[in-house]
């Protein structure tokens, strides 16, 4: 199920665009990956190529930034919304739920290692 907000919601932090390349990986089966749009430590955008797997029957993703040799496991989330692009590409919205300590550090790490101004 999405949750469907709107931009005017109830955002708490601001979202940070990536600065470069940065992967996000559901584990969906088949597992679907996309290019990290913007992030904010309650959640991620990304876009990605769609095919005809449900990407809301997942709700674990991984992050990489292979150049810094950043990586963030097993962080779970709901879905926010999924948009249309173009035929094939496809944005989807996550809000993260259940973080620990450490994701929320490593989190916070990436955004300031690898984001530019705000989304």
């Amino acid at each position: 199920m999405l949750i469907w907000n709107y931009r005017s919601e109830r955002r708490h932090n601001p979202r940070f665009r990536v600065n470069g390349d940065a992967i996000v990986v559901l584990k969906s089966h088949p597992a679907t990956m996309g290019k990290l749009i913007d992030i904010s430590m309650e959640g991620l955008s990304f876009r990605y190529i769609h095919s005809l797997e449900r990407l809301d029957q997942t709700s674990v993703l991984d992050i990489f930034q292979s150049s810094g040799g950043f990586y963030l496991g097993r962080t779970e989330f709901v879905a926010v919304s999924s948009a249309r692009i173009s035929d094939f590409v496809r944005r989807f919205s996550v809000r993260f739920t259940g973080l620990n300590r450490r994701q929320r550090s490593r989190l916070k790490k990436f955004i300031e290692d690898f984001t530019i101004g705000s989304a």
